[in-house]
């Protein structure tokens, strides 16, 4: 264990180590945790019992003014869930309070979670699946009757005991979190995937966000795959609210249509209740609406891990095919940690004040030979989250940094290069969505090597997929040029159907190297009919500070585009597509308007 986590409250400051005493219970260790807790195992030293032990960290976030507001609620909440007594809850035993520490004791358990077995098996069986969602279901059924709502149902909180027996964690406790934090403006608490489109919306909530929810999770047990993809946090909340789900045609149209029930935008038009949603679900699979009750569940069939939740990548993480086999000691995932990264800003779902005019422009039939593509999906914004980007070479740094080839967004910095002739470097990322084909077979992106670096310096890129099998850009890779963003792709072609692992790889040359590479604009996209046919382009702006061109560049992600920035001139523009019709820039054009910006007629 570390020497101690600090705990701020009230301007002092307390320290967790091994061997504290909270109340009665004495900690053993750490388990983790991040955002407004941190998680241990203890022992009620009056009977012997060990506990998790959830202790709240007030984050920097809530004023001082709010802090006993969110402690209250914190204690509310907790003790509402303490009143559930149910074999598939998770059972609290204690709220308290030790020297202005709040903590929370609660069963221990010994079992995996549902989100490992998802990693560990891409997608869960029907059977086992319909037998853990029925357990949930009943759950929140009986929590409902007492007037208990979870509000952050999803993977992370299911818990399968060595048994076989499910429990959900967490029950109510979302609650202080996001009623406080939400009165702050411009701020969003909670686990985006699986929230319901009342609660990113902030509207009040009732039973049936769980439902909802329920949903979500059900559908990414069946498909190893979340409804509602997006390259990014504040696009995946929009399509949440506004679209449908993604199709799944490999389940039965019956169970699709099931799904689609759950995740019914308005809560009136979902399920009556969760295990009628389980029912449901299992009345397409097998006509009748009872599970199976000899869908064992396997709690571990394979080896499975979980990755360390840090809140900056470390420099060197290693990567093995066969982690050893371990208990994993349930704590539950603490509802109220924040897990978007942090705190979302819900600006970039709403119009900003400043209008930006939005116009077509005809750049005519000009001739190029350079291959044209159409970008379709962004892999990431170099936000450093665990299971992201992380480095392959021990020593290399990766740090997000402002700017980039596109000057409007972050690129990612690998510092710490230091190379022999013929050695390389390379980061990997684990992307959430694997079927890149339908966006595009062409992987492409920018890099940039300093003025310093030695002119032979290489890049190359590697796709693994899921059965491990490599498939290497062709080539020796891109040559790069010092001092200047390169843009390369390589039509990947067949290989964007199942990518498991993305790998850039810089490759030294005959002069050894120290120093650093950086990527920008990683994205998948689609080969276009002909470059001079997309001769309409529709573009926001003009923009004359940094400021308002980042704000609308995140808006229009969170409209599901994919924007870069032009240059008429001296004026920078943010374009948001190129069409081969008049009438299609024109659709294009009409939905920016619809959002909020003001055509420019030319």
């Amino acid at each position: 264990m570390s020497a101690g986590t600090i705990l701020p409250w009230q301007g002092k400051e307390r320290t967790v180590t091994l061997g504290t005493v909270l109340g009665k219970y004495r900690i053993l260790r750490e388990f983790g945790g991040g955002g407004m807790a941190c998680v241990y195992e203890a022992e009620d030293q009056s009977i012997g019992r060990k506990v998790a032990l959830k202790v709240l960290i007030v984050p920097p976030a809530v004023p001082e003014s709010d802090k006993s507001l969110l402690i209250e609620r914190f204690q509310q909440e907790a003790r509402a869930a303490g009143t559930l007594s149910h074999s598939n809850v998770v059972t609290l035993y204690e709220v308290g309070e030790t020297d202005g520490v709040h903590y929370i004791a609660m069963e221990l358990l010994a079992g995996t979670t549902v989100r490992e077995l998802l990693r560990a098996r891409g997608k869960i069986p029907v059977d086992e699946a319909l037998n853990i969602l029925l357990q949930v279901a009943r759950a929140l059924d009986y929590a409902h009757r007492q007037g208990v709502i979870h509000r952050d149902v999803k993977p992370d909180n299911i818990v399968v005991t060595e048994e076989g027996v499910v429990k959900l964690t967490d029950f109510g406790i979302a609650r202080a979190a996001n009623d406080l934090l939400r009165t702050q403006k411009g701020i969003l608490v909670g686990s985006p995937a699986y929230m319901s489109p009342e609660q990113i919306l902030g509207e009040p909530v009732d039973y049936r966000t769980d439902i909802y929810s329920l949903g979500v999770t059900a559908y990414e047990m069946l498909t190893g795959r979340k409804p509602f993809d997006a390259p990014a946090v504040t696009a995946m909340m929009h399509r949440i609210v506004y679209d449908e789900p993604d199709a799944a045609p490999e389940l039965p149209r019956s169970a699709e249509a099931a799904l689609r029930h759950a995740l019914a935008k308005k809560p009136e038009e979902r399920p009556s209740s969760a295990v009628a949603f389980v029912e449901e679900l299992s009345a397409a699979y097998y006509g009748t609406a009872v599970v199976s009750p000899e869908a064992r569940i396997v709690a571990s069939s394979h080896p499975l891990h979980r990755d360390k939740e840090k809140a900056r990548m470390s420099p060197y993480s290693s990567f093995s095919s066969s982690p050893s086999r371990r208990p994993y000691w349930i704590a539950g995932e603490l509802a109220v940690v924040l897990l978007v990264a942090g705190i979302l800003m819900w600006y970039s779902l709403s119009p900003s004040k400043e209008q930006f005019g939005v116009r077509i422009v005809d750049v005519g039939e000009t001739a190029t030979s350079t291959p044209a593509v159409a970008t379709n999906y962004v892999l990431n914004d170099f936000e450093l989250n665990p299971g992201s980007w992380q480095a392959e070479n021990k020593g290399l740094r990766l740090e997000r940094v402002r700017g980039g080839a596109s000057q409007a967004a972050y690129w990612l910095k690998v510092s710490g290069v230091q190379l022999a002739a013929g050695e390389h470097a390379a980061i990997s990322c684990l992307p959430e969505t694997r079927d890149w084909s339908r966006f595009g077979g062409i992987i492409s992106l920018d890099v940039l090597v300093p003025g310093t670096a030695p002119p032979d310096l290489r890049l190359t890129l590697e796709v693994e997929d899921s059965t491990g099998g490599l498939q290497v850009m062709p080539g020796e890779g891109v040559l790069l040029t010092p001092g200047r963003w390169a843009a390369m792709t390589w039509n990947a072609g067949a290989v964007a159907r199942d990518v498991a692992r993305l790998r850039v790889k810089l490759l030294c040359g005959q002069t050894p190297y120290r120093g650093y590479f950086g990527i920008d604009h990683v994205r998948a996209q689609g080969a276009a009919t002909s470059p001079a046919a997309l001769r309409y382009k529709v573009r926001i702006g003009p923009f004359t500070d940094q400021v308002s061109l980042e704000r609308e560049t995140a808006r229009l992600k969170s409209l599901g585009k994919s924007p870069f920035v032009v240059r008429e001139g001296d004026k920078r523009y943010l374009q948001v597509g190129a069409f081969t019709t008049i009438e299609s820039a024109r659709r294009e054009l009409e939905a920016l308007v619809a959002e909020g910006y003001t055509e420019i007629r030319q």
